[in-house]
């Protein structure tokens, strides 16, 4: 073979493996690429009271807000435990300044906004919510009196039902469930479980 077609078949074989090269190169990069879920946003209930439409100022009566609730992706929206915390963390944030305007009012407000710490939900028919709250005692002066506790378990309770459908709630402070309900002046009682403190450590 002379020389001038040696280079031929050099320049072919090297043409040819440039193709090949950016060939897996482009499929590489089509199987690596990530992908990312769409956002997906959900209009959800809250509650909380509001004077101007209970002038009687009934302590456990409340009434619904609608907010526009985000989450990373439509599955996230429908695990049940993500949805309920994702709400109860607007809840915490208190009306809007145009809520309040309507008369709407919660013990809870930019102060609480943090109070979430996590929740658990339990069961499959009669399922059962382990909320565990941060401890900003200091942010919710009041909630423990016996009109203010009312007021903050219709606020929680109703959301919670609207949002995941609870047939009961427990509460804990920095998962120590015996210093919420001490602090809600309700205290533990041994026929009852409200003070057990497993259910917070799942």
């Amino acid at each position: 073979m002379s020389s001038h077609a040696k280079v031929l078949v050099v320049i072919a074989a090297a043409s040819v493996g440039v193709v090949i090269g950016l060939a897996l190169a482009f499929l590489f990069m089509q199987d690596t690429t990530p992908t990312y879920p769409e956002p997906h946003a959900e209009v959800r209930t809250l509650f909380y009271s509001n004077i101007d439409l209970d002038p009687i100022g009934a302590c456990d009566v409340v009434f619904p807000v609608e907010r526009t609730v985000s989450f990373a992706s439509a599955e996230e929206a429908g695990n049940a435990k993500r949805r309920a915390k994702a709400v109860l963390t607007h809840l915490f944030t208190g009306p809007t300044a145009e809520e309040v305007h309507q008369g709407f009012s919660s013990f809870f407000s930019s102060e609480t906004a943090n109070l979430m710490r996590s929740v658990h939900i339990a069961g499959s028919g009669e399922r059962t919510a382990y909320i565990d709250l941060h401890d900003l005692r200091h942010a919710l002066a009041g909630a423990n009196s016996s009109c203010g506790s009312l007021s903050f378990f219709a606020q929680v309770e109703h959301t919670m039902r609207a949002t995941v459908g609870v047939a009961q709630i427990r509460y804990a402070f920095e998962g120590d469930p015996e210093m919420f309900y001490d602090w809600m002046q309700i205290g533990c009682d041994a026929t009852t479980d409200l003070c057990d403190p497993g259910p917070f450590r799942q």
